[in-house]
């Protein structure tokens, strides 16, 4: 067996530094990583084996190793950082140490056999690895996901929002692992892009950004079995599709239905969950009804209620009727109840300009919908986020105020 040896850096405790020496998809021999030993080794979350080599308390001699394997011939390899045995970014493993001091570093023992010869290997370095990650100063290619957050419950207002409006044309993916739900973007440009997208979103308010060079698997939240709903002032449409219904005819399956406001984690769903379906509103029953419709029948139908089930929402199921789209209707406010004759003198001095009856030349024009000084009400968020499917709500900064709008030729 020629491959190379490494120790497992899971079964670390504490916090250390190491260098990088290249990311692949199966056990390596150590001609092609330029003889470089010791090594320990990850399995990433997609069943890649991330080498390292090293383990120090400081920077500094993270550092020298870091030349002794470019000068090996892993002209990228670079310095990194782990706590706990899950790899962290720099900035995260220095918080720690100014939080915590020294007593936050792994076990000495674990510190011992760090300066093994390095076989130097001068031939040209066109084995490199492509999948390591690239150093500061290597060119801008290959792979890498920006994580912006990673949320065990709701997300925040303010995270939403970005994700919502302010991503700056990124197609934000999301994924859960570990219990969390995470918001992230891919880029194949490079180490220089990646920090670009970082920086972008930190300037968003995204506090928790990092970046990885693993590729994140896409999976969904794990479904909650819920009781059916045995409320006998349902009035919304039964879920009364055919028995023998082939894979064919209209469905509509209803997402959830709600007297009030919809709760954040429901908001989230329909917002960056809905997995590229046209999710739809009307008003019925004095409810607020979410739903999307199919013509592929019941087997669609009930791939559209797991889907959705599996992302937390607890009430959804599938109609053969077809919703009418239907609003609140308005509250009229009551005239003031001034007295006849009471009314404040009006001071104002006629207004003597003659009435413009030229109709509205065909033009330009931006319809302004709501400008914001601090956070966007929920109110005004659901209404951004179901009438986005007809008009291209944009958003600007102006005068320090978020000012969301529509433009018009």
């Amino acid at each position: 067996n020629n491959n190379a040896r490494a120790n497992q850096v899971e079964l670390i405790k504490g916090l250390f530094y190491t260098v990088q020496v290249g990311v692949y998809s199966k056990p390596v021999s150590l001609d092609k990583i330029f003889g470089i030993q010791p090594l320990n080794s990850e399995l990433t979350r997609n069943n890649k084996i991330r080498y390292t080599t090293g383990i120090y308390a400081k920077k500094d001699p993270a550092n020298a190793r870091k030349d002794e394997a470019r000068n090996a011939g892993i002209k990228d390899a670079f310095v990194t950082a782990y706590f706990n045995g899950k790899k962290i970014t720099i900035a995260e493993a220095e918080a720690l140490v100014a939080k915590y001091g020294e007593t936050i570093y792994a076990d000495p023992k674990n510190l011992s056999n760090n300066n093994a010869n390095v076989a130097v290997n001068n031939n040209p370095p066109g084995n490199l690895n492509p999948e390591n990650n690239p150093s500061a100063n290597n060119d801008d290619k290959g792979f890498y996901t920006v994580i912006l957050g990673e949320y065990p419950g709701e997300v925040p207002n303010k995270d939403a929002e970005v994700f919502l409006t302010g991503n700056d044309g990124y197609k934000i993916l999301k994924t859960n692992l570990d219990g969390k739900n995470i918001y992230f973007v891919e880029t194949n440009k490079g180490k220089n892009e990646a920090v670009k997208i970082q920086n972008t979103f930190k300037n968003k308010g995204l506090t928790k950004t990092s970046m990885t060079t693993d590729k994140l698997e896409i999976k969904s939240a794990p479904v909650v079995n819920t009781p059916p709903n045995n409320n006998p002032n349902n009035n919304t449409p039964a879920n009364t599709p055919p028995v023998n219904a082939d894979d064919k005819g209209f469905y509509t399956v209803i997402l959830g239905e709600y007297a009030g406001e919809v709760p954040n984690k429901d908001a989230e769903v329909f917002l960056t969950g809905n997995e590229g379906y046209k999710v739809q509103k009307t008003y019925l029953n004095n409810k607020y009804v979410y739903f999307i419709e199919t013509e592929k029948g019941k087997n669609e139908a009930v791939k559209l209620e797991t889907t959705f089930k599996g992302k937390g929402l607890t009430n959804v199921r599938s109609t053969t009727q077809k919703l009418d789209i239907k609003s609140a209707p308005v509250v009229n406010t009551p005239p003031a109840n001034n007295p006849p004759g009471n009314d404040p003198p009006n001071n104002t001095p006629p207004n003597n300009t003659p009435p413009n009856n030229t109709p509205p030349a065909a033009g330009f024009y931006t319809v302004v919908l709501g400008e914001y000084a601090g956070e966007v009400p929920n109110k005004d968020a659901e209404i951004y986020l179901n009438n986005n499917n007809r008009y291209k709500i944009l958003k600007t900064k102006q005068n320090n105020k978020s000012v969301y709008f529509i433009e018009t030729e």
